[in-house]
């Protein structure tokens, strides 16, 4: 079992700099001690503009914590560095100093010094920066303020009972904009409730799939924002997995010290060769002396979410089993304990009104709440971005529990409230609410909360940075080319939608700017669209918000399917049974349109395929142009990995951009229409040709009948490409005529053609051509010569035949003439 402990929310400020023209470079995290509470409380100091000659310059914030075992203050300092070149800083405080940190341009430091004190006054301290340009040494020295601390007893009542506040987001995906109301929120509930009794958790998916703003720097913006905040835990959710389970266990970072994230990132039911633990379980939590389990799981989607290159030996397991699993090892007595339990669960509910509602589906959700241990108290859930604040039925008794999902993108915060009893070692009461975030405002925010001042300062240097990079235009649109969206305004992935279509369009431009075949066709899944093309106050689109719409960076590739194959691609649109989203819409490029019947039994509910207004043949090979999550199988389209797949060089991004900057001003009405709902039509007949002998003689005539073909259309008939005769069909499509093979056929099989003039349908029947007939061995009756007999005369029909030949040939040699 791998775990990890913390008794109060511990930050590390992460040190980043940009490099070589735009490209991130990250070093190792500058982590205060695993125990340290974040910061609460500082003091800003201005610089001057960067100069690689003269004193260095940064800006500078203090504050103080206590450590909640020990009771020993610390006081701490973040540094900035706004110069051009590395810096050397130091703590410099009445208490003592800190080591000295080398500090690259751009990056920031996190520096500490142990005062040994339970009580602590506040006070002034220095931050020391020097430089080395040319032999030549440069100072300066930055002041700070820090607050008093003093030695408490925490959220405890006398009686025992504690009153604890879980705060938790979920689906975060980056969205900076919001991150200094979100942490504005966080610091008024710990104002309210207490420091030492909130604990700040997260449902995963705080990183991946995020706005340029973020995404321009691999998330790192994103990372040191919940640093600051003070994000104690997280399970990891899907998006976790985007850049690969070595980039999470690495650069990211799961344990709260190695990586970029001073948080854990949990997940139980995440395994390396099916059954050894690949990452953090659980981590114990300490909030006003109660020890609180934190337990983290993903959706048993994911393998089927990410790319399969990046997780290759990993697996994704139950949650269910997972999280009993550990809850038994919480509560046998041995090791660890925890007086309170909760789970961190990245999967939720798909859409549902009511708890009720939600918990009669057969879901993964549903299984969760139902089936994970009563001694688990609140329970934590994202993935769905869903807002619901719920009572679930705790399984087995009359009791009931918190679920919550907060929706998405910092559109709330998620709040329990826990009555502990020591007494009886038990949860008492719960509550559960969504609490929009704050209205006060930013710089009164700021000027209150050291945390929320480093949060504005660490997005106020991305968004800096996204937008001197973001803001070349790269194309237009008329009107918005938009997602579908519910009628409550959630984001809709069960619903064709304009973007879709625009995005496929550009994957099939996209092959035909590369060095191999264009594809025939593209198909986007419906979540890898991020963000929405809007006019705004001109239509004109920048870098930064086409990166929004297709974050991801994955391939472009073109997947050889046959017809058939695709088929069971768009068949595959309906989810496995128990999915969070029962319907996923392909994005359809141009060239592919079909009709669906939803009525239909599974594996028949697509009809009239059509590739290029051309019925789609089930044994031919198609060139499907898409990203290589969805080539690898991912969502559950499963059948694209039976295809061969062909990188083209490009990443999805290149082709939507490519695309934009060449066929701009879009509008939305070109990309919508190519999907309709309805049943399947009667299948037209198959055109059919039959023969009254298929062994027939040169000169001989035969009658030819036809099957299948349009109302009173013309059907040539040919033998070996030279015509017979033509036949008029009849309101069923069928008819009939007498033909003559003519005296150039040769001998031997041979086919009968009948081809349709306006349905082009085409029908065959073999026949055997033989010499032309002999005369017989007449008896001397005038029918033929007999041996031994006379010539007798020709028979009446004979006769009349003769004649119409003879006259045939003088005809044709007079109109030669």
């Amino acid at each position: 079992m791998q775990s990890v402990h913390r008794t109060a929310r511990g930050v590390a400020v992460v040190t980043a700099a940009v490099v070589g023209g735009g490209l991130l470079g990250v070093s190792p995290a500058l982590a205060a001690p695993v125990d340290a509470p974040a910061v609460t409380g500082s003091q800003a100091a201005g610089a001057a503009a960067p100069a690689e000659v003269g004193n260095p310059t940064g800006t500078a914030n203090g504050n103080s914590w206590l450590h909640p075992q020990d009771q020993v203050a610390y006081i701490a300092g973040h540094f900035v560095n706004t110069d051009s070149v590395p810096v050397d800083v130091r703590l410099l405080t009445p208490h003592g100093q800190s080591e000295a940190q080398r500090v690259a341009p751009g990056a920031a430091a996190y520096l500490t010094v142990n005062t040994g004190l339970a009580e602590l006054p506040a006070g002034e301290a220095e931050l020391r920066v020097y430089k080395n340009v040319a032999g030549k040494g440069y100072q300066s020295l930055l002041p700070i303020s820090y607050p008093a601390q003093s030695a408490g007893d925490g959220g405890g009542d006398d009686d025992g009972v504690t009153e604890l506040q879980l705060l938790g987001i979920n689906d975060f995906h980056g969205r900076l904009d919001d991150a200094v109301a979100l942490a504005g929120t966080v610091e008024e509930q710990r104002a309210a409730e207490g420091v030492d009794a909130t604990l700040l958790l997260s449902a995963g998916d705080n990183i991946g799939a995020s706005p340029f703003v973020s995404s321009v720097q691999q998330d790192v913006p994103t990372i040191e924002v919940l640093n600051e905040m003070g994000l104690q835990a997280s399970a990891v959710g899907n998006h976790e997995f985007d850049r690969g389970f070595d980039d999470l266990v690495g650069r990211v970072g799961v344990d709260g010290e190695s990586g970029l994230a001073a948080f854990d990132y949990l997940g139980a039911n995440v395994y390396r060769d099916g059954t050894t633990p690949a990452l953090p379980e659980y981590a114990l939590l300490d909030a006003a002396g109660v020890s609180v389990g934190v337990i983290g799981v993903v959706t048993e989607e994911t393998s089927s979410l990410v790319s399969p290159a990046g997780i290759e030996g990993i697996t994704f397991g139950d949650p269910v089993a997972a999280t009993n699993r550990v809850v038994g090892e919480l509560t046998d007595g041995v090791g660890d304990e925890a007086d309170v339990i909760v789970l961190l669960a990245h999967e939720g509910a798909p859409g549902s009104d009511s708890v009720e509602e939600a918990l009669a589906e057969d879901t993964a959700f549903a299984a969760i709440v139902n089936g994970v241990d009563a001694q688990v108290d609140a329970i934590f859930t994202g993935h769905t971005h869903r807002s619901y604040a719920w009572e679930a039925p705790v399984p087995g008794g009359d009791d009931t529990r918190p679920v919550i999902q907060t929706g998405s993108y910092a559109d709330a915060l998620g709040r329990i409230g826990l009555t502990y009893e020591a007494a009886t070692d038990d949860v008492t009461a719960f509550t559960v609410e969504n609490l929009p975030l704050t209205a006060t405002p930013a710089d009164e925010l700021t000027a209150t909360y050291s945390t929320v001042a480093e949060v504005a300062a660490t997005v106020a240097a991305a968004q800096a940075y996204a937008e001197e990079v973001g803001s070349e235009v790269v194309g237009s649109v008329t009107a918005d080319i938009t997602r579908a969206f519910t009628e409550a305004g959630a984001e809709d992935r069960g619903s064709y939608s304009g973007l879709g279509g625009l995005v496929a369009d550009t994957y099939v431009y996209g092959s035909e700017l590369s060095a191999i075949e264009p594809a025939d066709l593209g198909l986007v899944n419906p979540g890898g669209l991020r963000a929405d093309l809007l006019y705004g106050e001109n239509g004109e689109i920048t870098l930064a918000e086409a990166n929004e719409v297709t974050p991801f960076a994955n391939d472009l590739v073109i997947v050889s399917l046959t017809g058939a194959q695709l088929v069971q691609v768009l068949e595959q649109q309906w989810q496995p049974e128990g999915s969070s989203r029962p319907f996923l819409a392909l994005g359809t490029s141009e060239e592919l349109t079909w009709s669906y019947d939803p009525a239909a039994p599974a594996g028949e509910r697509i009809h009239s395929v059509r590739i290029s207004d051309e019925p789609i043949d089930l044994g031919a090979t198609y060139r499907v142009a898409t990203n290589s999550f969805l080539a690898s199988g991912g969502d559950n389209f499963t059948t694209f990995a039976e295809g061969t797949t062909e990188l083209t060089g490009l990443i999805d991004f290149d082709s939507f951009q490519a695309y934009l900057e060449d066929n701009s001003p879009l509008s939305p009405e070109d990309y919508t229409g190519r999907v309709t709902v309805g049943e399947a039509e009667e299948p037209a007949p198959a055109a059919g040709v039959t023969v009254s002998s298929t062994t027939v003689a040169v000169r001989e005539r035969v009658t030819v009948s036809v099957t299948g073909f349009g109302p009173a259309e013309r059907v040539t008939v040919t033998l070996g490409g030279d015509r017979l005769g033509r036949i008029r069909t009849d309101a069923d499509g069928a008819g009939s005529a007498t033909v003559r093979i003519p005296r150039g056929a040769g001998t031997g099989p041979a086919e009968i053609v009948a081809t349709g003039a306006d349905t082009e349908r085409v029908a065959t029947v073999p026949v055997e051509i033989t010499g032309p007939q002999q005369p017989g061995n007449g008896n001397g009756n005038g029918n033929g010569n007999g041996n031994g007999g006379t010539v007798g005369s020709p028979a009446p029909g004979q006769f009349l035949t003769t004649l119409q030949e003879l006259l045939r040939t003088l005809l044709r040699g007079w109109f030669a003439g």
